[in-house]
């Protein structure tokens, strides 16, 4: 059973309170339903603008329905075909003669209008669907007066034959395309010619009073005008006030409506509206007591009808507003899922005084909104009812969660989480979904994700420690050190709300376990490190190696031209696949040396960055000197080479290009800076960074850092290396041209822009020289090509595309190409 948590609705009615209360709508009515029952009412703001002695608006407030009355004098026909008194594909002139002898309009040859008998005929159906041709000739003026045929006065005597006649020609031959407009007045008319009733009582007596409606009419009585929201109207400043018949509308004295507008003239409760809305919500669901409708007629309510030429034609004509590529012989209908709201197929419409529904029979729900505010299609209306929209489909998610259906949980977040990506909310409830299915690394990255966006979310430290607890299959190593994250989770958590009794009771059982694992790995080796079980430092064992920051030293590929004396170029084997021992990829070189390598140094060559080899080898590094290429004569010896104890490995700082198989000794600083520092060869000194094809080389002494292979394992060591130095190691660790096939789909924008963030830092912690720019920028390049890259932009705040936009101007990009193009300059 569909149901929405108390929380969420909690959260609907504040939004909606802010609404009024910053006068941003004089009044708002918001219903859901599903098949069952009415899930949530919620209201606010006066019937007349400003004016608390009006009365507070409700769910039984009066409003006009407009355009939402056409749905309702559509289903009034469907029902006439449904019991056989009509057929669809009857000509429409059989019932209304005023429809025969139409003409339709054509461009000539001078580019004139003109018009010319249609050659085809007007059937039931194409009123049903707005592809007869009958179109609202002042569409362009649609956000300003009604056009003129509503707003006329007619005689009883004459009023189809005259409406008829102020129709203007066809625009298109009948059934060819569409276009909004009087089809669905003539299908109520339709309705009144074939049951000898106004349509006023054929709904009443066949639609209303089976459903219990009592507010709706064409008619507004005195009872019925005391409930009627006074209409509003937006001034260009977006200032609101009364009504003062600002533009043309219907005539509301009950005495002047001669003619039952079934495109315009309904007026009705929203609680009224939505009934009908919950029984086809039953008919669809087959559980309607006392179907108004078979089957196989409910079927076409919710069935595409229009050519692809039509379908195109009512996606023009909605502006883009409303993504809608179809329509039934009822309804406008989405033909894709919206992120985060409603399915395929779901029908909706909206009325030009700012009323809106739609109902989702593939989730079950149907939900009404309104106000009065003209002109039509105000932004501020659109906007609350795709929040609340939002908000309810989340909210629908929670209740999955609740009744145990956790993959069905997971997807209602998934897409809540598509439609806003800086709500916490959402990943945050996805990651207990993920908890409750035994997804635990899915529910760690979420529960991380909510970090980047609150940082003090006990929820979020609590699920991730429950998560990295639960992650047992892995090594004993890397378990340990998930249990020493899992540590710091809970005790933040705990800094946050020190009397939380779960994180408490947690982090006691978090404790015993750890103790556990030391006790029994104590057996067999000690450990160089301890762990503080109380708090969140981490203490260095006496008798542990000391650890010590190193600057990180970059060579120019071309700085090797300046070497005596080249050697031939060397070809080392092709990479091979991740060693299987391993979970993390070792960066190889392959293909010809793009620079010889120096039999010997020069004697006069300085202790520049292009000489360093004439340094003594360290104990962690040894430089790979012109002899190296005699040592690769094999894979296995090409790998010792690269791993063996006096041949550093590639790991933390900047990766080595394919081009390159030098590896330098480093330079040792007692006194490291903040961040590493990237030196620029002396001999380079017009060297242009953009031109080079990849960033420049890198050999570092602590060399422990290890690539990831995967967007997993690097969001792991991401998020336990929180230094912007050690960050900037291990992203350097990876090659570019890795970056697109590592990140896949799974990059967050919230991760990518911590990564902007940490390139940033050390651009300007090196004093912007060329040779860091030359390796930000092709990193920037690689992630251009990352999947959905483009879609991963647009989901970034004002606030993360100015920092995005900071780090392009450090750069001193002055184009932006590929992917990055959508961000703008």
């Amino acid at each position: 059973m569909v149901s929405i948590r108390q929380e969420t609705q909690a959260e609907i009615v504040d939004i909606i309170n802010q609404a009024i209360e910053s006068k941003t709508l004089p009044n708002v009515v918001f219903g859901v339903t599903s098949a069952e029952k009415e899930l949530i009412f919620a209201h606010a703001g006066t019937r007349v603008l400003s004016e608390p002695s009006s009365g507070y608006v409700d769910k039984d407030t009066i409003f006009w329905m407009c355009s939402m009355t056409k749905m309702v004098a559509s289903l009034a026909l469907l029902q006439l075909v449904d019991r056989g008194k009509v057929s669809l594909d009857d000509a429409a002139s059989q019932y209304l003669p005023e429809l025969a002898n139409l003409r339709v309009q054509y461009r000539t040859t001078d580019n004139t209008i003109a018009t010319k008998p249609a050659e085809k005929q007007i059937l039931v159906r194409h009123l049903l669907n707005h592809s007869s041709g009958l179109y609202y000739s002042e569409i362009g003026d649609m956000d300003a007066n009604l056009v003129k045929p509503y707003t006329c006065i007619y005689n009883k005597q004459d009023d189809i034959k005259v409406f008829a006649e102020l129709m203007k020609p066809l625009r298109f031959e009948p059934g060819t395309d569409f276009a909004y407009g009087f089809s669905t007045d003539f299908a109520g008319f339709v309705v009144e010619r074939v049951s000898g009733q106004s349509l006023e009582e054929y709904l009443k007596e066949n639609i209303f009073d089976p459903l219990g409606i009592t507010s709706a009419s064409f008619f507004l009585t005195p009872e019925r005008k005391s409930r009627l929201i006074e209409l509003c109207y937006r001034n260009q400043d977006g200032s609101l006030t009364r009504w003062d018949d600002q533009l043309r509308i219907t005539p509301q004295d009950p005495e002047l409506v001669n003619i039952c507008f079934a495109g315009v003239g309904m007026y009705c409760s929203m609680k009224d509206y939505l009934t009908i809305l919950r029984h086809l919500l039953q008919l669809k669901a087959g559980t309607a007591e006392k179907p108004l409708f078979k089957p196989e007629t409910v079927d076409l309510i919710f069935q595409p009808s229009l050519t692809e030429k039509g379908g195109a034609s009512l996606s023009s004509a909605m502006e883009n507003i409303f993504t809608a590529s179809q329509h039934s012989l009822a309804l406008a209908l989405n033909m894709t899922d919206w992120n985060g709201m409603r399915k395929s197929i779901t029908g909706w419409w909206a009325g030009w005084a700012g009323t809106f529904f739609y109902i989702d029979t593939k989730t079950g729900i149907a939900s009404v909104i309104g106000t009065q505010v003209v002109p039509a299609l105000d932004g501020k209306i659109i906007e609350l009812s795709t929040r609340l929209e939002q908000l309810v489909y989340s909210g629908l998610g929670n209740t999955a969660f609740k009744i145990g259906d956790y993959p069905g949980a997971v997807g209602h977040y998934t897409e809540a989480i598509l439609a806003d990506r800086n709500d916490p909310t959402f990943p945050l409830n996805r990651a207990a979904a993920y908890l409750k299915l035994g997804k635990n690394e899915d529910a760690e990255r979420d529960c991380t994700t909510v970090l980047r966006l609150n940082s003090s979310s006990v929820k979020a430290f609590f699920r991730r420690s429950q998560a990295r607890v639960a992650l047992r299959k892995l090594s004993e190593a890397r378990q340990a050190n998930l249990h020493v994250l899992s540590n710091l989770d809970l005790t933040d958590a705990l800094k946050f709300e020190p009397t939380n009794t779960s994180a408490r009771n947690e982090l006691e059982k978090l404790e015993q376990l750890i103790s556990a694992e030391q006790a029994k790995r104590s057996k067999t080796a000690s450990l160089p490190t301890s762990v503080s079980l109380y708090s969140a430092s981490r203490s260095i064992n006496e008798s542990s190696p000391k650890r010590r920051r190193v600057p990180i030293t970059i060579v120019e590929p071309a700085a090797l031209h300046v070497f005596e004396n080249p050697s031939p170029k060397t070809t080392l084997p092709p990479p091979t696949k991740a060693d299987s021992r391993s979970d993390t990829l070792t960066p190889i070189s392959s293909g010809p040396l793009k620079g010889p390598i120096p039999a010997k140094p020069s004697a006069s060559a300085t202790p520049s960055a292009s000489s360093l080899s004439e340094m003594p080898q360290t104990s962690q590094v040894a430089s790979m000197t012109s002899n190296r290429s005699a040592e690769a004569n094999s894979f296995q010896e090409a790998k010792r080479a690269r791993d063996g104890t006096k041949t550093a490995r590639v790991g933390g700082g900047i990766f080595r290009s394919s081009g390159d198989n030098t590896v330098f000794p480093m330079r040792e600083s007692a006194a490291s800076p903040l961040y590493s520092k990237i030196e620029s060869p002396s001999t380079n000194a017009g060297f242009k960074s953009r031109d080079l094809a990849y960033p420049v080389n890198v050999s570092i002494t602590n060399g422990s850092t290890r690539s990831p292979i995967t967007m997993f394992s690097f969001t792991k060591a991401w998020e336990s290396n929180r230094s912007t130095e050690e960050r900037w190691k291990l992203i350097t660790s990876i090659s570019p041209t890795n970056i697109p096939s590592m990140c896949g789909s799974s990059l967050e924008p919230a991760q990518f822009i911590s990564i902007m963030d940490v390139f940033l830092q050390v651009l300007e912690g090196n004093g912007k020289d060329e040779m860091t720019k030359t390796v930000i920028r092709e990193y920037l390049r690689s992630f251009g090509s990352v999947p959905r890259f483009t879609t991963l932009l647009l989901f970034l705040s004002e606030k993360e595309k100015g920092l995005v936009q900071q780090l392009w101007n450090a750069l001193e990009v002055v184009t932006l190409q590929g992917a990055w193009v959508s961000l703008g300059k």
